[in-house]
C-alpha cells in the first residue's frame, strides 16, 4: 500500500480491513481466471471450507449488467448460498449470478452449498 497509514480516511481503512475480503484473500487456492465476456472478466477461487469465491471486473468505462448462470463460471449449478463480501451482506440462495458493474467495478461473492 502506498500511502501513510497514519492518515487514512475512514472510506479507505474501512476498504483494507474489509473482514469478509481479507478472508476470501487469505482462504483462497486455486484463484484462475474462467473467462471473458466482453469488458467483464470473471475469476474463481476455491476456498478452505470448501466454499468458492467469484470475482467480476468491469475493465470498461460504462456499466455493465451480468445475467448469467453460475456454470457459465464453472461453478456447480443449482442454487448456493451466497454472500457478498464488499458489502458484508447475504444474498441468499442464487442460481445465477444478476448484477450491475460500474464501471471499472469489482463484484465479489462467496458461494456456499
Amino acid at each position: 500500500l502506498g500511502a501513510n497509514l497514519t492518515e487514512l480516511d475512514d472510506a479507505t481503512l474501512k476498504l483494507l480491513t474489509n473482514r469478509d475480503v481479507i478472508r476470501v484473500d487469505q482462504a483462497s487456492t486455486g484463484s484462475r481466471m474462467v473467462g471473458r465476456d466482453g469488458d467483464v472478466i470473471a475469476w474463481t477461487s476455491d476456498l478452505a471450507d470448501g466454499s468458492h469465491a467469484l470475482a467480476l471486473f468491469n475493465v470498461g468505462d460504462a456499466p455493465v449488467t451480468v445475467k448469467k448462470p453460475l456454470a457459465f463460471y464453472g461453478l456447480e449449478s443449482g442454487s448456493l448460498r451466497a454472500r457478498d463480501a464488499w458489502a458484508g451482506k447475504d444474498r441468499g440462495r442464487i442460481e445465477s449470478v444478476s448484477a450491475t458493474l460500474s464501471p471499472h467495478g469489482c463484484l465479489l461473492w462467496e458461494l456456499r452449498k
